[in-house]
């Protein structure tokens, strides 16, 4: 299965590659032999260095490698961006040829060029900058009487690494504190995974205020790290991991799943009916990275799942794709019966710094 999905990835690249040489010929009407060759040379650069930059940053972790990471997440965020662009332009074009017969598609190239850089600049503008704070109230049945009125703050999908660091968590707890939650939780890829590991990346994590506990669940970048890694830094900072356990805080049962099943949907049922001294009758939060195993959850008597993992598409046109794979559990509050699911979009950003889809978002979750 794995060399399916890589061998897809692969050949989804070299697609793109193809199609974004072919929206750039026609749009700027190249013609001579040479350029065309830079071109085609330029696309595959874009779409495959950023896959390199990972490989290498996931062995050492120099100035030099966090700068070819940085530019790679780029290039790739500007060309994926240029084909969208471009091929909105072409199908208005090729409307405008029907009706009119002559049109330079030279002139639409010029605009689709500049369009794709204001489109891009918006993205890494609302990426680094247009953070939002999603409040939602939940309630939950038997909940005690002393949760009632209380706020978890939910983050999840930070992806710490080259871009992401010891600066970027410092402004998210910030926030946070902020907030004054009871409890924080963090629903897994907190690291990006393939940039080496530092304990200084979530060292002001020890600064955050929450009376009743933070808690963390693993996610699949977590998995490129090395699970054990990513619960050697947190503890260090007093995060707690809840790997298939459960915590019990006045009443309220806090379950933790770990991400481990990279392909296909986990047992979360058993898994969770399995935790010593749950109990499905009384008030509970299930923390798991994906919004998945939504009939199983219900089943073992979850009222609240608090997931990440699809960064509401981050960038166009990936929420389609997304919303089609997880269906209306992709983005935001989705409640059914004595269930409820919220799914996060995400604090950080994988691959380009950029955000063309929805915003990144510090979610606060009243109870009652």
């Amino acid at each position: 299965m794995a060399f399916v999905f890589f061998s897809v990835a692969i050949s989804i690249l070299v697609l793109g590659s193809l199609y974004a040489y072919f929206l750039m010929i026609w749009g700027l009407r190249i013609s001579e032999r040479k350029t065309r060759l830079y071109v085609k040379i330029g696309a595959f650069v874009a779409c495959f260095g950023f896959i390199f930059a990972n490989f290498l940053n996931h062995y050492s972790d120099t100035i030099l490698l966090k700068w070819i990471y940085v530019i790679s997440g780029v290039g790739i965020g500007v060309v994926l961006n240029f084909m969208v662009v471009m091929t909105v332009i072409f199908i208005i074009y090729k409307i405008l040829r029907l009706a009119f017969n002559r049109f330079d598609s030279r002139i639409f190239g010029i605009i689709g060029v500049i369009f794709t850089i204001l489109f891009s600049t918006y993205g890494v503008w609302n990426a680094t900058y247009n953070l939002d704070v999603k409040e939602i109230t939940v309630k939950i049945k038997n909940l005690p009487e002393q949760w009632r009125g209380k706020k978890i703050v939910q983050i999840t999908d930070l992806h710490l690494g080259p871009i992401s660091g010891e600066n970027f968590v410092r402004k998210i707890v910030d926030k946070i504190n902020l907030l004054n939650p009871d409890v924080v939780v963090i629903t897994g890829d907190l690291f990006d995974g393939m940039d080496g590991y530092s304990n200084n990346k979530v060292a002001d994590f020890s600064k955050l205020k929450a009376p009743k506990g933070v808690y963390f669940v693993t996610g699949n970048h977590e998995v490129y790290l090395g699970v054990e890694n990513a619960k050697e830094a947190l503890e260090s900072v007093n995060v707690k991991v809840l790997d298939n356990e459960m915590v019990d805080i006045d009443g309220l049962q806090i379950v933790g799943i770990s991400f481990s099943k990279m392909f296909g949907v986990e047992d979360l049922k058993q898994k969770i009916l399995g935790i010593k001294n749950y109990d499905p009758n009384e008030a509970s939060i299930l923390l798991y990275h994906s919004p998945q195993g939504i009939e199983d959850a219900k089943a073992a008597g979850i009222d609240l799942q608090l997931s990440g993992h699809t960064h509401k598409g981050q960038m166009i046109p990936f929420p389609f794709i997304t919303s089609a794979i997880f269906g209306k559990y992709y983005y935001g509050l989705t409640t059914e019966g004595n269930y409820s699911i919220y799914t996060s979009s995400g604090v950080g950003t994988w691959g380009p710094m950029m955000r063309t889809s929805g915003k990144s978002e510090i979610v606060v979750v009243t109870l009652k």
